[in-house]
């Protein structure tokens, strides 16, 4: 039964309840992969504990449902099914907005805005939020939107086994030069991978074949990053508070590969004047050592991968400047795709 996707038709697939169960006493904390994890996000889809799902009919459920059937008029009940989709109707507002991006940027703006503020799990428990909230909660004006304090940026690349794609980010020079009041922690960075792949065939328990990851570095060129990562103790410390956003090294047991991936950290006033306001961010892509012998092969190809990227300041709402998207802009070699959607519907007019 371990080869097949679940024991039976009547089961849920294995990877949709994958590793909500505390198995640390199991497996040691070098195999874990804190970025392998269902599922992505959550939504409300009714509340079990309320609605008397296991006892009654679900009247007092918190979802209100429109039933297909027109004898059964609007209902009451709860589950998943229910939450999808209201998810998915985020996707589409995205696609109606801006239709040229692809899927897997669709969904690393949703994965990008979603969050767990609200959601605090008490000690022993805290290591299983993720594995039971995923990401978070969807937030859609978080995914569909930017404002004058603060911008997210999408890239759309594909990248070689064994390459490491640099991209540099540049940063307004009023984050060092004005008094905002605050030095530590004045910009907060969210940042989400997400990458597409076709399966191992006949091997469900080989999830993901392509292993990418991304960090933030200082302002260092491509070689140097390069050679740094490829040097067991390279020199000084060139990343950022946060690591590569899964381990990039391969290992003598190695741990399984997640397709998606984010991270969340801050940075400073100090950070900024030290690096000339650049950072660089860094994506590599390699092939999953774990695979069978020859298998590799028809990975040894370029791979799409999409990034959502939120840089907001983080500063009380009475010192917000209103001005982080237009500098943000300003700096960067960026194309705005909401100019590029209207120029394209301009081009289909004008054809028709």
């Amino acid at each position: 039964p371990m080869q097949g996707i679940s024991f039976g038709k009547e089961f849920p697939a294995l990877y949709t309840r994958k590793s909500h169960i505390d198995l640390s006493d199991l497996f040691p904390i070098k195999k874990q992969n804190k970025n392998l994890f269902r599922p992505d996000v959550i939504e409300c889809g009714g509340d079990y504990e309320q609605s008397g799902m296991f006892i009654g009919t679900g009247e007092r459920a918190s979802m209100e449902l429109l039933s297909a059937n027109p004898a059964m008029s609007f209902y009451k009940h709860s589950g998943t099914s229910y939450s999808t989709p209201l998810v998915a109707n985020i996707a589409a507002q995205i696609q109606k907005k801006y239709h040229l991006l692809k899927a897997q940027t669709i969904k690393a703006l949703i994965v990008n805005g979603a969050s767990l503020d609200s959601i605090k799990f008490n000690s022993p428990f805290a290591k299983l939020l993720n594995k039971t909230a995923g990401n978070g909660i969807v937030n859609p004006v978080a995914s569909n939107t930017s404002t004058d304090n603060s911008i997210t940026f999408i890239i759309e690349d594909e990248i070689q086994p064994e390459e490491m794609k640099v991209i540099p980010i540049h940063f307004p020079e009023y984050l060092t030069t004005a008094n905002l009041g605050k030095s530590q922690g004045l910009l907060k960075i969210t940042a989400t991978l997400c990458f597409s792949f076709d399966p191992v065939l006949n091997n469900q328990l080989a999830y993901c074949p392509i292993h990418m990851a991304f960090a933030f570095f200082r302002n260092h060129s491509a070689e140097d990053i390069q050679r740094k990562e490829d040097e067991k103790n390279g020199g000084i410390k060139s990343r950022l508070r946060q690591s590569w956003s899964q381990n990039s090294r391969d290992v003598s047991k190695p741990i399984p590969a997640a397709n998606t991936q984010k991270v969340q950290f801050q940075i400073g006033v100090r950070e900024l004047k030290d690096e000339n306001s650049t950072f660089k961010l860094a994506i590599n892509c390699r092939i999953n050592p774990q695979l069978l012998p020859g298998v590799e092969e028809r990975y040894k190809v370029s791979h799409p991968f999409s990034m959502a990227i939120t840089i907001e300041e983080n500063l009380p709402d009475q010192k917000l400047t209103d001005k982080l998207y237009s500098e943000m802009i300003a700096v960067n070699l960026v194309e705005n795709i909401t100019r590029i959607v209207a120029e394209t519907e301009v081009d289909i007019d004008l054809e028709s």
